[in-house]
């Protein structure tokens, strides 16, 4: 190669010079000396870049954009597909820039459409390689310029999908190497064919004859294409030669409706030497749609289950009996659409709804249907939420006016009723301080049928941190056993107190802490309690806004040891606090002490 391109510059009146530097030196004013003369140089391509190939020419570096090759592709991606069989392979170029940079680097630009090829004539039904450049739905574009090594430059041509296996074609890629029979000009261009091709027509075949009617078996493969079959084996394809009263929807309807292993009766018209296929009439199509007619009938005016299927994409299909295709009526009022598209989006693949068949389309071979239980599919989804503890995301307004949402798509409103170990007043100041997009746990109480929204009650509300301590502290003798004390004042009420001298008193009355028995036992307390009693009683509950213990008098005899003055814990009674505190509440609560308002 160094020897030809000496030879090339030689010509051009260049001289060699042997100094590593003087020598590239000298190679740059060679490449200087071709643009002067508008000299035709070769090149090499050495490897792909992204506009174009890194190439050698004149013994030093350079650039080929993709559009300044020796022939072009309509899509510059093709250079991708053939460009490993490209390299070391050389043409002919002119050279349109030479350039020394600051940093002695040197730039050239060539052009190697200067490039001339030799004709060369293709022969029919030749075996030839080519690579491929493009697969498409129709087939795949082939370049057999590759046979010849790029010498006669470049032939493309298609190889149509029906042409080739299914399962070959699903396997092929772009820049795949693949034989291939030119067949011939189609259209101005080359046409190709698979020479692996199940050549299965013998040549006394009992159909060439045409006028014969035979059964035809349907193949739909996974993905709904449809092969139709004679014996099983010998292909053919369906023309749309119908009576004028059947519209081409009705019969592209009724081939989608094909279902796999169904047999339809078709009149085979002619044998196709091109495609190696026969060429058949849909005869029993009439009695095909008249069947289905009448089978379609039987559902008009019905309510029926009807499936939903939902692709990755959130697309949704609605299936009766799992075969016919349905289509939801939407003319509907305004607010009513609304609300159904709105709990569309809550259908899930697979899930059954009810719906009132109105009327079969013929057409596209579908039901329209009235979707009439859309409101209790709505329903029972957000009585899902009835009391469970859910996130709900705070909308904030410029005027400070707070709007709350479950997922994003459902309103809701809080109560103001804390739990009762919580002050209103700290459920209002935190309110306050609640920002734009900040998400809260609430527990859902109801769901307002009439307004579409649920009301919820606010869990983890941030108090003042020395607010938590004091709180955490009386709510340690939930569930526990203590000894009261019974004042009773002139007006014949009662007023109850942790015994006195007990350790437990001393922190309690500073808290100034209230005792209220439970209601069950009041009318037994006034009849039966005297002033100076002292009582068993187990801390039920505790009200934090009006800093009251509710207890349980315990009427029954105890071991001394656990009447003892100091407070003996019992087992966590969840049942009678349940819809107050829990010790998953307690935990958070313990959590919250952090957080100062």
């Amino acid at each position: 190669m160094l020897r030809f391109i000496r030879k090339i510059f030689e010509r051009i009146g260049c001289k060699e010079k042997k100094d590593d530097n003087e020598w590239i030196n000298s190679l740059f004013e060679n490449i200087q000396n071709a643009i002067i003369k508008n000299s035709i140089i070769p090149f090499k391509i050495v490897s792909i870049k992204k506009t174009g190939f890194l190439v050698k020419t004149g013994g030093l570096f350079a650039l080929i954009h993709f559009k300044k090759m020796p022939w072009q592709y309509i899509n510059l991606e093709y250079w991708q597909a053939i460009s490993s069989t490209l390299t070391d392979k050389i043409f002919y170029c002119s050279v349109l820039k030479a350039i020394k940079t600051d940093t002695k680097s040197i730039i050239i630009i060539i052009d190697g459409r200067v490039h001339k090829f030799r004709t060369k004539e293709l022969i029919e039904n030749t075996q030839y390689s080519g690579v491929i450049i493009y697969k498409s739905k129709y087939g795949l574009f082939i370049d057999i310029g590759y046979h010849f090594e790029w010498k006669y430059g470049s032939f493309i041509g298609l190889l149509h999908r029906s042409r080739i296996e299914p399962d070959l074609f699903q396997n092929y890629e772009q820049g795949q190497i693949i034989d291939v029979i030119y067949t011939g000009m189609y259209e101005s261009k080359l046409a190709f064919d698979s020479p692996n091709l199940n050549k299965y027509l013998p040549e006394q075949f009992e159909y060439k004859d045409t006028d014969k009617i035979v059964e035809i078996h349907v193949n739909r493969a996974e993905n709904g294409n449809l092969k139709f079959l004679i014996d099983g084996k010998y292909k053919a394809y369906q023309i749309n030669t119908m009576p004028e009263q059947i519209s081409k929807k009705e019969i592209k309807a009724a081939i989608n409706n094909l279902a796999d292993g169904d047999i339809i009766i078709g009149e085979i018209l002619e044998f196709s030497e091109k495609y190696k296929s026969f060429q058949f009439k849909w005869i029993d199509f009439e009695n095909k749609m008249i069947n289905e007619l009448n089978e379609c009938e039987k559902y008009l005016g019905k309510t029926v289950d009807i499936q939903v299927s939902k692709n990755e994409n959130g697309i949704l299909k609605f299936i009766i009996d799992g075969k016919y295709k349905a289509t939801l009526l939407n003319k509907l009022p305004e607010h009513i659409l609304k609300e159904m598209k709105e709990t569309m989006k809550d259908l899930e693949d697979k899930d059954v709804i009810l719906g009132e068949i109105l009327e079969y389309k013929k057409g596209n071979n579908s039901f329209l249907f009235k979707w009439i239980d859309f409101e209790n599919k709505k329903l029972n989804k957000c009585k899902q939420y009835l009391g469970k503890t859910v996130e709900i995301n705070v909308n904030k307004k410029e005027n400070g006016k707070l709007k709350f949402m479950i997922d994003g798509k459902y309103n809701a409103t809080l109560v103001n009723e804390p739990p009762q170990y919580i002050p209103k007043q700290e459920m209002k100041t935190a309110m306050k301080n609640l920002a734009d997009e900040e998400i809260i746990l609430g527990e859902i109480l109801e769901f307002q049928e009439k307004d579409k929204h649920f009301l919820f009650r606010w869990l983890n509300i941030p108090i003042r941190a020395e607010l938590t301590d004091i709180l955490l502290k009386h709510l340690e003798y939930v569930g526990k056993t203590v000894q009261i004390r019974v004042y009773k004042i002139e007006n014949g009420y009662f007023v109850y107190k942790i015994k006195e001298n007990d350790k437990t008193e001393e922190l309690l009355n500073k808290l100034t802490v209230f005792y209220s028995i439970i209601e069950e036992q009041v009318e037994k307390a006034n009849e039966e309690l005297l002033n100076g009693d002292i009582i068993n009683a187990e801390i039920i509950n505790f009200d934090a806004n009006n800093r009251t213990f509710l207890f349980k008098w315990i009427t029954t005899d105890i071991p001394k040891e656990e009447s003892s003055t100091n407070a003996v814990s019992k087992k966590f009674n969840t049942k009678s606090i349940a819809s107050n505190i829990d010790e998953t509440t307690l935990n958070k609560l313990k959590t919250i002490s952090t957080k100062t308002i």
